[in-house]
Parts: C-alpha cells; structure tokens; sequence
C-alpha cells in the first residue's frame, strides 16, 4: 500500500551557540539548525535535518528554498525516493542538491520508522559501531591549540582533526609544534578548508608528509580545482582527501574519483542530496577500490544521519565528532554516544533516530512553514 505525503513542516532554528572559527581567513560561524517532517497518509511521521553555516546571521537561504520546493514534494510516494530525487535534481534551484537532501532524509526516516528499524538497518548494515575522532576549531595560536589537544589526551578518541590557521607559514609552525608534543602518542587530520594555493598545498603537504603522526590531509585546495588535487597527489606523499561539499552532483565526485584527485571519497549526506545520492557516492568509492570519508560534523540530526551512512558500509573511514559536544546536542534528549573504546553506537529507535523537543527548540524558531 503506498505512503504519501500529507503534511510538510519545516522550521529553522537557531541554538545559539557559542560561535567558532574553522580557519583565520573568515569570521565566526553561525550555525543554524533546519529541520523537515513530513506525515504520511498512514500516520508516520519522518523528520531530516541540515546544519547551516553562515557568518554574521544564520542562514535562511535553504529555508526559503525548501519553503519553495515543499510544493513539489507534497502527494509523494515515500516508496518513490529515487524519483522525487530525480525530479528536485531537475528543477530550477540553485540549491537543489541541499533542498533535496532536506525531503530525502525525511522519507528516509519515515520508511526505516515503517518498518520499525533504525536506518542503517534498513538500508543494511554493515557493521554496528565507527571509530570516532575529534574535530577542533581553530584557534588563535599555537599554544591554544596545542592545550586543546592535551585535553583529549585521556578521552578515547582515535584520532584528532585540526582546523588550523589556514596561513601557510603559521601551519608549518603548528605542525611541527603538534608533532614534537604529541606525535608519538596521538594521530590526526589536517583540515585546511580549501584555502591554500597549489604552491602553498604542495608545501603544507611535504610538511605533513615529514611527520608520520598526520594520516591525511584534507581540503587543501577547492573542490573545483580537480586538476590541482591530480597535481597535488603526485607531488607529496600524505593521502589527500577533498573537501566533497562543494562538489553536489555524484557525476563530479565520480569524475574527481576518476582522474585521481582524491585518496578517499568525501562528502556530507545531509547536503550532497540524502541518502538517496550517499548511496551513489559509496558505490562510486567501493567499485574504485578507495574509502569515503563521510563528514559528520553539526547537531545531532546532521550527525546520526551521516553515522547511519557510514555503519551501512564496511568503507567509511570514522566518526567526526565537533568538539565541544555538548553544544551540537541542543533541543533533543538523543545523540550520538561514544563508548569507551571510542566508537560511535546508534541508539535502537527507528529511522535516523532523533526526536525534538518541540517546547525547547520552539524558543529558537527563526522561521516556520507548513503546507
């Protein structure tokens, strides 16, 4: 019997956290918290979410665009995924990837809540746990970054990301300074966030190559510059990981995959179109014999999404956890637990596996729309 959609809600919210910096380049960074749920004619209701990044003010551009494309989704067979995300792929929106990705959760999480299972379950899983490895902000100085790492020390983390001042000559100054303190004891990533030139990549990358404590290097360069990320593997030896969320479409990341501009496959479900385009993206990276690196960073509902990907294939790599936690948790009494081994563990509840306390997160609302 089909299941369609009867009623769409979508509110964006605003935590108001303590902003953050992933770099010296750009300001602080809003993040706001958007949400979909959907009721089916049999009474279901799924629920997908995105976490935005802006400065200055949170961003209400995808809302608005969901807002718009509401319309188009309204009357659809959740059993129907691949075709709703075909048609939204098709329509005039210069968002479409992340608008999509925002209707496809929810259907998602409404088929595995119709079937009574948790998400990775339905889309079979893989596995039950993921490794999980910490994800800091940067920080003003060396020193800072250097205290924030010593606290992780007896946290049971795989591994720690770091978002550095994505200024060249600072870099170098700060990889060496974390690999003399910790380079015997810990390992990390290094995140650069698509801000150095080819010459200042290739650089970084020798640098991070001296040192065997940094596993990958990650973002040096724009996920538009595939040429340079080609050029880049060839000239140092670390493993070199895209950004991925700036590449939308499955054809370019197989494309990248192609011509050798990454080492592992990344992206982020809740903005490269759902799960209905990760499940493309996996089977990009598994038949090219490489790892994805699926990012997970945000609230609670961009995190369990992401985790549900990852434990539905043996390829993914580990749990990026930000860091502080405890800010990503806002408005719902679920998240993401990290045992004591430091892996990333579902809950048992159905779907994605996050519910919102609507009197908390009703004090946050920026905007809401209801069709």
């Amino acid at each position: 019997m089909s299941s369609i959609v009867k009623q769409i809600e979508i509110g964006l919210y605003n935590p108001a956290k303590e902003q953050i910096r992933l770099g010296q380049h750009s300001g602080e960074v809003v993040e706001g918290l958007l949400l979909c749920k959907i009721t089916t004619s049999d009474g279901i209701v799924g629920c997908g979410g995105i976490t935005t990044y802006t400065e200055h003010e949170i961003d209400r551009s995808l809302y608005a665009s969901a807002c718009g494309a509401a319309r188009n989704v309204m009357g659809s067979d959740v059993g129907q995924r691949e075709s709703l995300y075909q048609q939204l792929n098709r329509r005039y929106d210069f968002l479409r990837a992340q608008t999509a990705s925002l209707f496809d959760l929810a259907l998602w999480d409404a088929a595995a809540k119709a079937a009574d299972l948790p998400l990775y379950r339905y889309l079979g899983a893989a596995r039950e746990r993921v490794p999980v490895y910490a994800s800091i902000p940067s920080f003003q100085s060396v020193e800072a970054y250097l205290e924030q790492i010593a606290t992780l020390a007896n946290k049971p983390y795989h591994a720690v990301k770091i978002h550095p001042f994505c200024n060249v000559e600072r870099d170098i100054e700060l990889i060496q300074a974390v690999s003399q303190r910790f380079g015997q004891t810990q390992r990390f990533y290094f995140d650069a966030e698509g801000q150095y030139n080819r010459e200042g990549a290739v650089r970084i990358g020798r640098e991070l190559s001296r040192h065997s404590c940094f596993e990958f290097f990650e973002a040096p360069l724009s996920d538009m510059d595939l040429e340079g990320y080609a050029r880049l593997r060839s000239a140092i030896e670390i493993p070199v990981v895209m950004s991925g969320i700036e590449l939308f479409s499955p054809a370019m990341q197989a494309h990248a995959v192609n011509i050798g501009a990454c080492d592992r496959l990344r992206f982020d479900t809740t903005l490269t179109g759902g799960v209905t385009a990760a499940r493309k993206l996996i089977a990009i990276a598994e038949a090219a014999g490489i790892s994805t690196e699926i990012q997970s960073w945000g609230f609670s509902i961009t995190q369990a999404a992401n985790l549900h990907m990852m434990l539905s294939t043996a390829s993914s790599t580990g749990f990026e956890q930000a860091v502080p936690c405890e800010p990503y948790r806002w408005g719902s009494d679920d998240y993401i637990h990290i045992d004591e081994q430091g892996y990333a563990c579902p809950g048992d509840k159905p779907g994605i596996g996050i519910d919102y306390i609507d009197e908390v997160i009703e004090s946050a609302r920026v905007a809401s729309f209801i069709l």
